[in-house]
């Protein structure tokens, strides 16, 4: 499967104190998912919360 590049459209502009990192993994059925990891750019090795959002599938 060849994939072909996209521009990326967001809603807000990133914030200089976050980075966006695409991530993917693969569910139990097989089905590779993507999103975007938002981290803080000086985080360091700290545990941090985290927010997941998902759409209605």
């Amino acid at each position: 499967m060849k994939q072909t590049e996209q521009t990326e459209h967001y809603t807000f502009e990133l914030s200089d104190k976050v980075t966006r990192q695409k991530v993917t993994f693969k569910n139990r059925y097989g089905i590779t998912l993507t999103g975007d990891l938002y981290l803080p750019k000086e985080y360091g090795n700290q545990p941090l919360w985290a927010i997941v959002i998902r759409g209605p599938f």
